[in-house]
């Protein structure tokens, strides 16, 4: 899966990560917008586990943070035949615009989310 081509026609549902040592945070969007959040322990077998139960009907594509935390769900989440996408931190930092007070969690994966629905990462 490495040297394909990412193409996010090809795929309903983009899940954006939020990786650290203990948890992840997991935004769900398809080419509509926003479906869900979800806080995990940091396990790919968890999150795959949740993918296939909530989402068997519809192909999934998930994009996680360059770093020591989101190789390793990288490499849970190929293994288990899902695509994932590498992204550096530069694509998902707030902007200048972003008001102070958003600083939550959930910014980084649902940007990373958004992002990947709509193709940013070829």
């Amino acid at each position: 899966m490495r040297n394909e081509n990412f193409c996010a026609p090809d795929y309903d549902l983009f899940g954006g990560l939020d990786v650290d040592k203990r948890s992840l945070s997991v935004t769900f969007t398809n080419h509509q917008g926003f479906m869900g959040s979800l806080h995990t322990p940091n396990s790919a077998e968890y999150l795959v586990n949740h993918a296939r139960k909530h989402f068997a009907d519809q192909r999934v594509a998930f994009a996680c943070e360059a770093g020591l935390t989101g190789y390793g769900l990288y490499d849970g989440i190929v293994s288990q035949g899902y695509r994932c996408l590498i992204v550096s931190p530069s694509f998902s930092r707030r902007s200048s615009r972003t008001p102070r007070h958003f600083s939550t969690r959930r910014f980084p994966d649902a940007l990373r989310a958004r992002l990947s629905r709509h193709g940013a990462f070829n």
